[in-house]
């Protein structure tokens, strides 16, 4: 079945489609696709899974034609930066 493995940065997103056997899991794929070698920053065992958006274990079992997202792990957490935001040190990105 085919499956699409993707991993994005803010300035740049690796988009690798493979071939693997039906029964095949998410975490199957990802290794599959050797994407964990075009960053050497990148910690798998950190990375939360999505299907098409939906987080989903690493165990999930994958579809024909599912897209895997390996989801980074934010910079900031969200309460600090709004708090960084409130006091002026960070201006909110616009586009």
């Amino acid at each position: 079945m085919k499956i699409t493995v993707i991993y994005a940065k803010p300035n740049c997103q690796r988009k690798v489609e493979i071939d693997i056997p039906y029964g095949a899991t998410s975490h199957d794929a990802i290794v599959a696709s050797s994407i964990e070698s075009l960053w050497t920053d990148m910690d798998l065992n950190k990375c939360n899974i999505a299907i098409w958006g939906e987080s989903v274990p690493k165990g999930y079992k994958l579809k024909d034609g599912d897209r895997i997202e390996i989801c980074r792990q934010l910079n900031l957490d969200a309460k600090m930066l709004r708090r960084k935001r409130a006091k002026g040190g960070i201006k909110r990105a616009r586009g």
